[in-house]
This record gives structure tokens, sequence and C-alpha cells, in this order.
């Protein structure tokens, strides 16, 4: 059997009849849903989702933004200063 990453699960015949009912009852927390007993896919509110692309572009980011600090301390990237304006046109 696979390992379940969640303290929640559900059939996924019961999750097609009912599927607004299950998320509702998980109260926020990840649902996975099983095809015999197995984890098919795992259910995620959209702010947990919208949280981890978040957490991912920050990660891929990182790297980047650490070369460039670099590069600036060493004196190969110039600053540019811009002025952001709250008035959008």
């Amino acid at each position: 059997m696979e390992r379940i990453l969640t303290s929640r699960a559900v059939a996924v015949s019961e999750f097609k009849r009912a599927p607004n009912e299950i998320v509702a009852e998980a109260n926020g927390e990840p649902i996975a849903v099983l095809t015999n007993n197995k984890p098919s896919f795992y259910v995620i509110p959209a702010s947990t989702y919208e949280s981890l692309m978040e957490a991912i572009y920050d990660i891929e980011s990182a790297p980047l933004l650490e070369k460039r600090l670099a590069d600036y301390k060493a004196g190969k990237e110039k600053v540019v200063r811009v002025k952001l304006d709250s008035k959008k046109s």
C-alpha cells in the first residue's frame, strides 16, 4: 500500500457522489482521494495551492537573487532606481 500523506482519505466513488460536502467537512485540510486504496490525487484548498506556488517561486528565484546581490556587491551590477507610483493610468 502506498503512503497516504494526509489525515483524511476518501474513496474516489464517494468523492464523486458528494465532492462539495467532503471538501466542506475537511475544513481546509487536504484530502487524499483513493482508487483501490491508493492515492489517486489530493484535494487542497485554493489558498493552500496559491501558497505552495508562491513558496516554489521563492525557492526557484533565490539562487538568481543571491547571484545578482553578489554581483552588485562585487561591483559587476549597477543599481537602477525606479519610482513606484501607486496611480495606475
